[in-house]
């Protein structure tokens, strides 16, 4: 039996992105900490850090974005 990966809201990966920042800002981890911590690949978290590069303008849209429209979101 397959099991299906949840997708998760653009909005909370926004949020991971700027908490993994924060902890990198700080000098607690290094991608490759995070990768273990979170249990993800290290392309993920580019991935999701790659967010933190879209403009404040689009950022500011995608948390905006009614919970409705946010699953249509990708």
């Amino acid at each position: 039996m397959k099991v299906k990966k949840k997708c998760l809201p653009r909005s909370y990966l926004l949020y991971v992105a700027n908490k993994f920042q924060l902890q990198l800002d700080v000098g607690r981890v290094n991608k490759a900490e995070l990768t273990r911590r979170h249990g993800m690949s290290r392309a993920r978290v580019t991935q999701i850090m790659n967010l933190l590069k879209l403009s404040p303008e689009i950022r500011e849209g995608i948390l905006n974005l009614p919970d409705k429209e946010k699953r249509f979101f990708t």
